[in-house]
């Protein structure tokens, strides 16, 4: 289960996204620019638009590694390491 520092963590990224989408910034730049500030949390984009189930299961076989898809926009992943 993700702690309350993770949950705060992705409430930021999600809100850095949105103001991107705002702005309309390239995409190249929104995805540099969700980049976490910490290599132990990870969280990818257009999770379930582009149907990646075979990417989660990958993720989700790696010893210590815990994952939980998010139904926000086109489907975020988190991932924490």
């Amino acid at each position: 289960m993700l702690g309350e520092r993770e949950r705060i963590e992705i409430a930021r990224l999600w809100e850095r996204k949105l103001r991107q989408d705002a702005l309309g910034l390239p995409q190249a730049e929104r995805h540099r620019n969700l980049e976490p500030d910490s290599a132990e949390l990870i969280v990818a984009d257009n999770i379930i638009s582009h149907s990646l189930t075979s990417h989660v299961a990958h993720v989700r076989l790696r010893p210590g590694v815990e994952s939980i898809t998010l139904p926000f926009g086109k489907g975020l992943e988190v991932i924490r390491l």
